[in-house]
């Protein structure tokens, strides 16, 4: 028989509890492998100088997109169009978007484009910080008052054209050539119109009475109510006074006519 190379077995280990490792040798070489790229990415990506810098010192080391800005920071970079400002090269061009007032972001624009031209020397700039902001809150009050005059001069309009729908419906008739067949047009209510229409009106073939007819409401339904024509309504008398025609029924909503 050969020689057992093996230990003597004892037999009270038979019952000993196993104990297992809390980790293997290739699960500990994989996340020391992993710690150390962690490391590595930190070092190159974040030095460590740039943790001690001042915001000063770290723009210094790594300049924004565009070396002009200056006085306009991050949060007003992010509410203008630098890349547009980046493009313009002229002085003169410069000073007309300056003047402008319809930016949102007044402020930021303004402070933007005092960059811009003084990076390019244009005379008059840099300008200082309190003239700009006088100048956007001058700015402010002028663009409040012009929305009142144009809120005004909506409303003027709006009572003129009301004031004057006759004569507009007359005029329209009359560039229709359909006034040739209307003696008078008189106001019945705030909505309906009574038109008095001629002899001629008689001589026409009813298909094209019915076709007059309805060009006749539309044209005072465009000009009365545009946006809700139904409240327009017209009648067509003879020059006896007898109904001989009119306009949509807001009943049913079909034309009716003679």
């Amino acid at each position: 028989m050969g020689v057992l190379r093996y230990r003597e077995v004892q037999w009270d280990d038979l019952n000993a509890p196993v104990k297992k490792a809390l980790m293997s040798r290739m699960e500990l070489i994989a996340w020391s492998v992993v710690g150390i790229t962690l490391l590595v990415a930190i070092i190159f990506l974040l030095p460590l100088e740039d943790m001690r810098s001042t915001p000063e010192e770290l723009l210094a080391k790594y300049p924004r997109t565009y070396a002009w800005l200056n006085r306009c920071d991050e949060r007003c970079e992010g509410n203008i169009n630098v890349e547009f400002l980046n493009a313009q090269q002229s002085c003169g061009g410069l000073y007309g978007l300056y003047n402008e007032n319809k930016n949102s972001h007044l402020l930021d624009w303004r402070t933007a484009l005092d960059d811009r031209l003084t990076a390019l020397n244009c005379p008059g700039f840099p300008r200082h910080k309190e003239h700009i902001l006088q100048t956007v809150s001058i700015t402010q009050e002028e663009i409040d008052e012009r929305q009142k005059e144009w809120k005004q001069e909506q409303q003027e309009r709006i009572e003129y054209e009301e004031s004057h729908q006759l004569e507009r419906y007359r005029k329209s008739l009359k560039d229709g050539k359909l006034l040739q067949f209307v003696e008078s047009i008189q106001e019945l209510d705030e909505h309906t119109l009574i038109l008095t229409v001629n002899a001629a009106w008689s001589r026409i073939a009813h298909d094209r009475r019915m076709q007059m007819n309805e060009v006749l409401w539309q044209k005072w339904a465009t000009i009365h109510s545009l946006h809700a024509p139904m409240r327009a309504r017209i009648l067509l008398v003879d020059e006896e006074g007898e109904i001989v025609g009119g306009s949509f029924n807001e009943a049913d909503h079909s034309l009716w006519v003679e």
